[in-house]
């Protein structure tokens, strides 16, 4: 419940500085690296074959001999061992977490190294093409899916430097200088163009997990709803049966719920109901435990790996602590409930709806019996 506010709180403040609040930036960081790393590789693999191949590409086009042994220092001293090392930090697990710093780590000599081999070119009347500047900024922000503020620095670093190897280095003629202009166009388009993009993932980040905490939960008591229930607790007496432990179903239900809607009015009757789901909440804490309403005044709650005699405590605990504490309103309203409780060992073809149905049937013996009290087998 807390989770599907901070979306909404963050959806609500915008992020226009493309930043969430913690920890939802962190969250949102891991998934956008994990949604780009295929992307990634395949642009990091295919920079690495371009730059491998560029010796043959000079002999192709007539490379000047001075120029080509210039270059060959930077070709393998710098932008092979750079990309090497950042599709080895993409690829390896244990080191993803440093893919980021990685890939502006290897845009950043790669680019310097073609301003290097421009420069070169320049001595030997030889042109390396400006453009491939352009080309790796829009690579990098459409593409590889680095995060607008991780290589905005770099990216403006690399532009200045651009901008300063063809006014002293360079020195292209006066009509050449449309070049530089067009570049810099491009890459002011690749800043418009990233910043949209991240700011649109953004945005879609923030409405999926809305979307999905709604698919799942009771709007109105922030529990899972039946659908989500059932999948939890099948999962759980599925983990249960590998691992020989034992699971518990409680069905819960309030007595004379309709008698409270009719007597204080639906709005108090939702409150109430609430503040049930909040004390179920209370003791399902542990990960495989789990906590939903199936619908109207009826909830289910399972345990996972506990003691029969445990969770007949707490079952009994949850009872009396309703009634004691009442509807957790003002009104002067003796709040029971019924609950029908199983007990297993789940077989690997366990299945939900059996045991729910006897939790069930165990729930309505308690209604027949005079209602506030617990009903348990242990199978």
């Amino acid at each position: 419940m807390n989770d599907v506010k901070a979306l909404r709180a963050q959806r609500a403040r915008g992020y226009r500085l493309l930043r969430f609040a913690s920890p939802l930036e962190s969250r949102f960081c891991e998934d956008y690296r994990e949604s780009g790393r295929g992307f990634r590789l395949a642009l990091l693999c295919l920079g690495l074959l371009t730059v491998l191949g560029t010796p043959l590409y000079n002999d192709l086009l007539n490379a000047p001999e001075g120029f080509q042994r210039l270059t060959v220092p930077v070709l393998y001293g710098l932008q092979v061992p750079a990309f090497v090392i950042a599709i080895a930090v993409t690829a390896v697990p244990a080191w993803r977490r440093y893919a980021d710093i990685a890939l502006v780590g290897s845009a950043l000599l790669l680019a310097f190294g073609f301003l290097a081999e421009r420069a070169i070119g320049a001595v030997y009347g030889f042109d390396i093409p400006l453009e491939f500047i352009g080309v790796l900024v829009v690579a990098v922000f459409f593409i590889a899916r680095l995060r607008f503020r991780a290589f905005l620095p770099a990216a403006l670093l690399m532009t200045a430097i651009m901008v300063a190897n063809e006014a002293l280095l360079v020195v292209p003629e006066s009509d050449e200088w449309y070049r530089v202009m067009a570049m810099l166009l491009l890459v002011a388009v690749a800043f418009v163009g990233g910043y949209s993009q991240e700011y649109l993932a953004r945005s879609v980040w923030l409405e999926r997990g809305i979307l999905e905490h709604l698919s799942m939960h009771d709007d109105l008591t922030g529990v899972l709803n039946r659908r989500a229930a059932l999948e939890t607790i099948d999962r759980g007496l599925r983990h249960a049966a590998r691992e020989g432990a034992r699971y518990g179903i409680a069905m819960i239900d309030l007595d004379h719920f309709k008698d409270y809607n009719d007597a204080y009015g639906h709005a108090r009757g939702d409150d109430f109901l609430k503040h049930l789901a909040d004390l179920l909440r209370g003791a399902a804490r542990r990960p495989q435990d789990c906590v939903g309403r199936l619908g109207g005044e009826e909830f289910v709650l399972a345990w996972y790996d506990a003691d029969p005699a445990e969770m007949v405590y707490r079952a009994e605990s949850l009872r009396r602590e309703l009634e004691l504490g009442g509807s957790g309103g003002v009104e002067p309203w003796s709040a029971t409930m019924s609950v029908g409780l199983v007990t297993l060992c789940p077989r690997p073809d366990t299945r939900p709806e059996p045991v729910i149905e006897a939790a069930d049937g165990l729930l309505y013996r308690a209604k027949d019996a005079g209602r506030n009290r617990v009903i348990v087998e242990h199978w």
